[in-house]
This record gives C-alpha cells, structure tokens and sequence, in this order.
C-alpha cells in the first residue's frame, strides 16, 4: 500500500490514543502534495567547503551561538539534504532558557536551507506519522515546550526515527483495521524552551540559543533569494555526493557516550567527504557539544533522581526504608526518564544510583533482613536534600503522585518491611528464603558480601 492510498483510506487508529487524537485519524488528509517542494539542486557542481564557510557565516549574521555549534547546525543542514544515505539522523534540537534567545529565527533559517521544510507549531500524532510517511519532509516543529510534555506517542514516534532499520510505527488502517506499516525516517529539528524528554534528547544533537547581548544581528527577512540560493547548492552537493557519503566510514571519537557517537556519524562523514579542515573541526564540534550536553545533564540527572525517588517515597508513606535494588527496580519503570536505558542503552544500577547521590552526602546503609543483608536508603536521608533541591509539593501533587506510582509497581516490587516480606520476594526471585528475624540496621562496610 503506498502513502497516498494510505493517507486517503479511513484513518489509522491506536487503542492507546486519547479520543481528540482518534477525532482527528477519522479525519481525511489531504494528498496535496505541493504541502513541501524540493529544491531544483544548483546547476553546477558546488565546492562543499566553501559552501559549508557560507552557511556559518550566514548564521553568524541572524543568530548568536557558540562557534561549534554554528558547525553542528550548518552540517545538520548538509544531513537534511544527504538524508538518504545516512544510517542514523538525530534531531536538530534547539533550546534556550528563556523566550526571545532567537529559537525561532534559527529555526526559520533552517527551514529555507532545507529540503521539503514541514515547519509546524503544534502537531498531533496521526498527522505526525501520516506527514512523514506521506510526504518525507524535513520536519520542523516550532514552540515544542507547549505540547510535547506527556504525550508519550509523540515521543516514541519521534524516538523511531532515529535509526532508519527500526524509523517504523504500525497502525490500524481502513474499514477493516488492517495494521499498516508507516515509515516515521526523517529529517527533525525542534525548538523549545527548556529541555527535550530524556529519551529525545539523547537522541538529538542540542544547540542552546541565548540572547545577543551587544552583538549586532541582521534580522531575517521574508523572501531571502540569498537562502533559497543557498539551499539549491546544498541539494546539488548532496546529490554530486550522495554515493560517497554511503560508502564512508567515518573515525569517531570517543565520546564516552554509545547513543552520542550514532548521533554524530551522518555529521562527521559529511565533514570527512567535505574535507580540509573540516574533519578536525567537525571533531572538535563534537566533543565540546556532547561534553557540554554531558555536564548539563549530569546535573539535571541528580535532580531528577531526587525527585523520582520523593516520589517513589511518597506512594509508599509508611516505609521508611527501601532497598537499592528495588528502587533500581522502580526507577527503571518510569518510561519517561532516563533510568530504563541510563548507560549504554542499560537500567540505571544501584551503584550509578549511589554515585548519582553521592555529592549530595547521601549513602547506601545496610540493613539485615533475616539472614540476609540488603543495601538501601532511609527516607529520612533525603530531608536535607530533597528541602534544599526540589520545589515543595502541595498535597494535592503527592496524592496524585501516590496513585499513579501504585498502579505501575508490580507487587513483586512493593517494599521490603520485614523479614517475611523478603522471604517473599526471595521465594519469587529463585533465591533461598530467609528465616525470621528483626530488621537490624549494620553498618555498611562490615558486610562487603551483601546487596549492591
């Protein structure tokens, strides 16, 4: 079945969409396809270096970033354009701490210089794997911050483009509800203000806009014959070199960061066909930008663990005690974040939870449950933590908090109070039951065969 008979049957449903999403599937979309145009590729063959010198200068003119990120976006939009032959596409990702930091000049930019630009401030699940199957557009999507949070099939469509083997969702189509495969692989770039979810911001290369300052920009006009142009000779480029971006195998640094490395690739091929200089700079670009990503996130990461865990605090009131494993456990059932898939695509342990908790003065204490020791927190060995780093809660939030945590925790993972409690979960796991006992708190380093 091709996108136009797809897109011209009954619509796709998914049993998990809230019913304004079904609304809008039994809504026919139009097959017009004059919705994105691709750029007539320049007529004579383009020099990629001196194109690529183009670009970030025109950037430098209409928006203020640091200098390898003006190297980020000017190769993305390279990508844009060879999408084809690229294995993995991360997400152009553009973000600021506050309004009027130029997100949507840039992004504006970008969409001149790319190929069938879908700009959109607001899109809902059915058009958004309809629009990329239908129309394989460069999709640009403005102002995210005001309706990406907590739509997780948004999320999960946009996480499938990332890698072109798996850039697929599957729907009910037509009168029968026939499941039909859609292709979700394209091109994406996002602005909003804040941060991207975890699971999309790992896979995307980030550029944080902030304001001029005193630096002197060029506003950005309507009509720009100097971008449209441009974007001409990008497409002619990328056509002259598509083959060769295929066959290349770039070096990749290390970056200490598995998911960093696939969303550098596309990136740094263009760079090493470009050649020159471009190489080392493109290189350069990558460490310093996924570095920059890295520290930021190292810190945005220990307060989310904070709240996650008062979290998983609150739905449990009358314990004061959970073990490590089992918060491991709870963490990694919060799809959202970043704990089912923390390093190298793995679940946060209960060691990268202590070295997570570790600045903050938290540690790990033992407890002995029957015969058995177990390692874990005290809730009261957050009150200091959770006063100084986290907004209070009100009581409405906490009880909100407490129902939706319940229904997501299995009862093999409700927390260990007493010694037949763990008897339980030992008889669960495989493991020999525990004989009875008072739970008797034993200090940690005594025991080095215990839990971790």
């Amino acid at each position: 079945m091709n996108s136009t008979e797809k897109t011209g049957a009954s619509s796709p449903q998914d049993e998990n969409q809230s019913s304004d999403t079904e609304n809008e599937i039994n809504e026919p979309v139009s097959t017009n396809t004059s919705i994105v145009t691709e750029p007539t590729p320049w007529p004579e063959p383009v020099n990629g270096a001196w194109l690529l010198n183009e670009i970030i200068w025109l950037l430098k003119r209409h928006v203020s970033l640091d200098e390898h990120e003006y190297i980020a976006v000017a190769l993305w939009l390279f990508h844009a354009h060879a999408h084809d032959a690229a294995f993995y596409s991360p997400i152009l990702a553009i973000t600021s701490p506050v309004k009027r930091c130029g997100k949507s000049t840039l992004l504006g930019i970008i969409g001149q210089l790319s190929p069938r630009r879908l700009l959109t401030t607001n899109i809902t699940l059915a058009a958004l794997f309809r629009s990329i199957d239908g129309y394989y557009p460069t999709l640009l999507v403005d102002e995210a911050d005001t309706f990406l949070q907590g739509k997780k099939e948004l999320h999960g469509i946009l996480n499938s483009g990332h890698c072109k083997s798996g850039a697929y969702v599957i729907r009910a189509s037509g009168k029968e509800h026939e499941p039909t495969m859609y292709k979700v692989w394209c091109p994406k770039s996002i602005a909003l203000i804040g941060t991207l979810p975890p699971t999309l911001e790992d896979r995307s290369i980030c550029v944080k806009m902030k304001r001029k300052g005193n630096a002197v920009l060029e506003k950005l006009r309507g009509d720009n014959g100097e971008l449209q142009e441009l974007n001409r000779k990008i497409a002619r480029w990328a056509s002259d070199n598509l083959e060769a971006l295929r066959s290349i195998e770039p070096f990749i640094p290390d970056l200490k960061n598995e998911r960093g490395e696939d969303n550098w690739t596309p990136l740094l091929a263009i760079a090493d066909v470009i050649g020159g200089e471009w190489p080392e700079k493109a290189r350069e670009a990558a460490i310093a930008i996924t570095n920059a990503s890295s520290e930021a996130d190292s810190e945005a990461e220990s307060i989310t663990l904070l709240s996650d865990l008062r979290d998983i605090f609150d739905s449990n009131p009358n314990t004061e005690w959970l073990s490590s494993k089992d918060i491991a456990a709870r963490l990694t059932l919060m799809e959202e974040r970043p704990w089912p898939e923390y390093k190298y695509r793995q679940p946060i342990t209960p060691r990268q939870i202590a070295g997570i908790l570790k600045p903050f003065g938290i540690s790990p204490v033992q407890k002995r449950l029957g015969r058995v020791n177990h390692r874990g927190y005290f809730r009261s060995s957050f009150d200091d933590a959770f006063s100084r780093y986290l907004d209070p809660k009100d009581s409405t939030a906490t009880h909100a908090t407490e129902a939706k945590v319940d229904r997501k925790i299995p009862s093999s993972l409700r927390p260990l109070r007493d010694a037949s409690d763990v008897a339980d979960v030992a008889d669960n796991t495989g493991s020999s039951s525990l004989g009875s006992g008072d739970i008797v708190e034993q200090p940690e380093e005594r025991f080095a065969g215990a839990d971790a």
